[in-house]
């Protein structure tokens, strides 16, 4: 239609645009919430359907979140060119042949080609199985928001100068979705459904938003009216580079508080979403008219969150306090660096170009968390170090008057005094903790300059990453977690993330005696006995390397075979330096590095005669490795009387009834047990083992013992590959505690 038509049509009264204008908000704020539902739903409906692909390692969901934050920045890209060089028609029928060519690539699905993930260079693979699957769909959807807001402006409401409300609209729908999938969508549909429900989501969106468009034209606005950037509207340097630092912090603070949430809990869902709740909600609060937390709060209990947060960072403890203090912290930053945003947005005309710095720095802070952070970083120092930079958004810069600089200064010589002594291995316990004194002390007189609260914390870490690095024989970091291996007393111990995987004893004596998970008292310890006793075991496949423990209950003439997906962890276990079960115990062992079930699949049906599942990330269970269709694997890849065991010890999560009703849908006879040693020890941890077998004659060897007991969990959903609810056992775990070691 023609801009005359269009005008004639205004004139003669038939566009009718006060009905228009009023039914503006109603019409743009449900096309946003609904766009906003679809970003925010796809992003860990898609990482959950590629977990299988990558070992269902934690890194997947943080290299996702980098993925999503660049595809956002396209779509903001996108719709900043269009509003910034096309007309209002152009921009309509561009933007309806984009959604046209984005539905090409529904329903959701992962892209051909993305089998197996290459041996290094994880990250970049991910990202690129993301673009080819869903990156047309995702960034056509998320150039929603920034569109219909320039849009909107053009309705000639008296609000349409201002249209930052709307985003609120957006936000809502982004939190309902995020809350939506863990505790409604996944629980009720598996991924096909969820992939069909979504494709039919942006069929409607597509329309809403023709819809939109149809209801500016009717408005009055002009159809060919030139875009307000070429008019010669253009944000200053200084200011776009604000845009994007305070757009970095509080991506910076989610994939660092991320990580930390889903390594040491689960790689799921319901883990990923809590934080970037979080994160939504305090963006929501804070691009308000009011101000939820007052500057002066936010002043002193950032610094503050900041301060327990590097404390309690140093040492491993209950989760659930872990956990709260950092998404606190995680709240508090990511409301302060988004309250500063607000402050300095701009006018409606630069609405585009202020999204579009705004995402460039939350691409740049999430890439530097994600992709550069495992790099330069062999321990996972990247959550201290965005806490402390987000303390730049605080307001005030006061100068500290003379005699509280030099306070200041004698308060961080003393931190940095200790965190070099410390590196030299010199420093007691009282020059630590007068190091931390100090640092916290620096904070306090500094509290009123957030360039010197910074730095104060700035030695706080460097002190706690030094104090944390004594004794540590090796340490590194690969895509998969941080390893590092410590001496404790008489006692070598491997440590993935934050749980001890594995102990040997630097006594040459009882350097060969399986120790920890795999002692002779544990549940695996004991299941070894049996069968060699029973003389049943030739043929082994164990599934998680760690630091080569369970190697020690091989007997002459078997044959032995590892899975193990990260090539770090198998360099650990080889080196003769650190550990010797693997070389004294087995030195034969065929060692596999790949995804264990991808590997798995590959073997010859009934190859072993046992198979051991001890595949762990941190304290995490890979969920692809303990649905139906694993068991089904297990059990196809043992021979008639062989047996499988899962180990599902887990500090968070109760996994037993889970891996129990996954064997008993893949048509196996169950068992399980549950040690829990008197006395800590590192000669035998509590653990939790289910084992299983085609018939119960082939269990006959453990059922000798009565601690095994034959597994009856509660009715319930059997995990599958398309389907699986972490909230249960997540329940489970809180109502009834384990004490694993």
């Amino acid at each position: 239609m023609t801009d005359h038509t269009a005008t004639s049509l205004n004139e003669t009264g038939l566009a009718k645009p006060a009905w228009a204008r009023a039914a503006a908000p109603w019409a743009f704020g449900g096309a946003m919430l609904l766009s906003a539902a679809l970003v925010f739903s796809l992003q860990p409906m898609f990482a959950k359907m590629v977990l299988p692909r990558v070992g269902g390692g934690a890194a997947v969901w943080t290299v996702a979140l980098v993925f999503f934050q660049g595809a956002l920045l396209a779509g903001y890209s996108y719709a900043h060119f269009l509003t910034s060089h096309l007309s209002f028609a152009r921009q309509i029928i561009v933007h309806a042949c984009v959604l046209l060519l984005a539905a090409f690539f529904l329903p959701i699905a992962v892209a051909g080609g993305f089998e197996a993930p290459p041996d290094s260079g994880q990250g970049l693979w991910l990202i690129a199985l993301f673009s080819a699957s869903v990156g047309a769909p995702f960034a056509a959807v998320s150039a929603t928001a920034p569109l219909l807001q320039s849009w909107f402006a053009r309705t000639g409401r008296a609000d349409a100068g201002d249209p930052y409300y709307l985003y609120g609209a957006s936000n809502l729908g982004s939190l309902a979705a995020l809350l939506a999938f863990p505790l409604l969508i996944e629980p009720a549909l598996g991924a096909n459904a969820q992939s069909v429900t979504w494709s039919l989501g942006f069929g409607l969106l597509g329309a809403a938003i023709m819809g939109c468009a149809v209801l500016v034209w009717r408005t009055g606005a002009s159809l060919t009216e030139q875009p307000h950037a070429v008019a010669g509207a253009v944000a200053p340097w200084m200011l776009r580079a604000k845009w994007a630092l305070f757009g970095l912090l509080p991506s910076a603070l989610l994939v660092a508080a991320t990580t930390h949430i889903s390594t040491d809990v689960a790689s799921a869902p319901l883990l990923w979403v809590i934080p970037l709740a979080l994160y939504l909600s305090a963006f929501i609060l804070a691009f308000n008219q009011r101000t939820w937390v007052p500057a002066k709060v936010a002043a002193i209990a950032l610094p503050a969150l900041a301060a327990v947060t590097l404390v309690t960072g140093w040492s491993a403890g209950d989760w659930r306090i872990l956990s709260v203090t950092v998404l606190g912290t995680l709240w508090l930053g990511t409301y302060v660096c988004c309250r500063a945003l607000y402050e300095i947005r701009p006018e409606a005309r630069l609405l585009t170009d202020f999204y579009l710095w705004m995402s460039l720095g939350g691409v740049v802070g999430g890439a530097l968390t994600a992709l550069v952070a495992p790099v330069v970083f062999h321990g996972v120092l990247e959550w201290p170090i965005a806490v402390a930079f987000s303390l730049l958004a605080l307001p005030g810069g006061k100068t500290l008057s003379r005699p509280m600089l030099i306070i200041f200064g004698a308060c961080l010589a003393i931190t940095l005094l200790a965190a070099l002594l410390a590196a030299l291995n010199i420093s007691g316990g009282q020059l630590v903790a007068a190091g931390l004194v100090a640092g916290l002390s620096a904070i306090i007189v500094g509290r009123d300059n957030r360039m010197l609260m910074t730095l104060a914390c700035a030695a706080i870490i460097l002190m706690g990453a030094t104090i944390q690095h004594r004794g540590v024989s090796f340490a590194d970091r690969s895509f998969y977690g941080a390893v590092r291996v410590t001496d404790d007393g008489p006692w070598r111990r491997f440590v993935h993330g934050t749980t001890l995987h594995g102990v040997q004893s630097l006594d040459p004596e009882l350097a060969h005696t399986p120790t920890g998970y795999y002692g002779p008292l544990t549940p695996i310890g004991s299941t070894f006995t049996a069968l060699n006793n029973a003389g049943g075991l030739q043929n082994v496949a164990v599934l998680g390397l760690g630091a080569g423990a369970m190697a020690c209950h091989a007997r002459a003439g078997q044959s032995w075979t590892f899975y193990e997906i990260d090539p770090l962890v198998v360099q650990v276990a080889q080196d003769r330096r650190l550990f010797t079960f693997l070389s004294d115990c087995t030195p034969d062992a065929q060692v596999i590095v790949g995804d264990a079930r991808l590997e798995l699949a590959m073997q010859p049906r009934g190859a072993y005669d046992l198979v051991a599942a001890d595949a762990f990330s941190s304290d995490a269970v890979p969920t692809h490795l303990i649905t139906a269709e694993a068991m089904r694997l297990y059990l196809d890849s043992v021979d008639e009387d062989g047996v499988v065991l899962v180990h599902v010890s887990n500090r968070n999560l109760a996994m037993a009834d889970v891996a129990a009703r996954a064997g008993l849908a893949a048509g196996a006879v169950v068992i399980q047990r549950l040690y829990l040693p008197e006395e800590r020890s590192y000669a035998n941890f509590g653990s939790q083992v289910v084992a299983m077998a085609r018939t119960r004659e082939a269990l006959e060897p453990l059922l000798a013992d009565p601690a095994w007991q034959m597994s009856a969990p509660p009715p319930g959903r059997a995990w599958t590959d398309d389907y699986s609810n972490i909230l249960e056992p997540l329940i489970q775990r809180i109502q009834h505690p384990l004490q694993a070691h």
